[in-house]
């Protein structure tokens, strides 16, 4: 699914998400990560995604489309002793330039084990990955731990945005927080234009949601960059 930067309304990146074909119905990821969180599953799981994530980018690095990619992660998989390791050789592997990926974790990812994670993160954001915290006012982060995180995103969670009129004070808040932290912003679960403009006008920096594209398939989301791009082209010519 695409982020697109508010000021331009072009895609600035995308996230990486995971359905579950069944026999011609897709599941919701809502069903079966809580199932495979119980088990050793997510681990798998979550490597799929990252090999997966990158591929697809080598793809998007031939076709001249490259943006960068977010791809969530789990806390069992975060803080798996050989986590950086697999990173590491992933981006080798697929000749993955590290700025080109983010790691997306939840506040509860964040705040598991602080210092453990601070530590992970360093070593990660070393190797030049970035890092957004994911659903960001759902949970319960301390700014303290946050601010020593090298975080470079915050994400507004579509629960806030469903409801602008009435989250108003929130979501101005966490851009808030974001604009003295220096940190980008993004907003979810946008799917109208009065959504869109509203979150323009507070200084949101990105949006995703139906209002622009729904999660698709890498095949469609590759043409929807290349539509994209013949687009800003022919505007460029014009």
């Amino acid at each position: 699914q695409p982020k697109v930067k508010t000021s331009t309304r072009r895609t600035s990146s995308l996230e990486a998400l995971i359905r579950w074909n069944k026999g011609g119905k897709m599941i919701s990821p809502g069903v079966f990560i809580p199932i495979a969180e119980e088990s050793s599953l997510i681990d798998e799981l979550c490597l799929f995604v990252l090999h997966e994530t990158c591929a697809f980018h080598a793809t998007m690095q031939q076709q001249g489309v490259t943006v960068p990619v977010s791809v969530n992660i789990s806390p069992r998989q975060f803080h798996s002793l050989d986590f950086v390791d697999i990173v590491e050789d992933l981006l080798g592997r697929y000749q993955i330039e590290p700025h080109f990926l983010e790691f997306e974790i939840t506040e509860t990812t964040a705040m598991h084990n602080a210092e453990h994670t601070i530590t992970i993160m360093h070593r990660l954001r070393e190797l030049g990955i970035f890092f957004s915290i994911d659903d960001f006012g759902t949970g319960y982060s301390s700014l303290g731990s946050l601010s020593k995180m090298p975080v470079h995103t915050l994400k507004i969670d579509k629960q806030f945005v469903d409801d602008l009129e009435t989250n108003s004070g929130i979501v101005a808040t966490i851009i808030a927080i974001s604009q003295q932290m220096r940190l980008n912003v993004v907003a979810e679960g946008v799917e109208t234009e009065e959504q869109l403009l509203r979150l323009d006008a507070m200084g949101c920096h990105e949006v995703q949601g139906y209002y622009f594209s729904r999660p698709v398939s890498s095949e469609d989301i590759l043409q929807y960059l290349l539509a994209e791009r013949e687009l800003l082209s022919a505007e460029w010519t014009g």
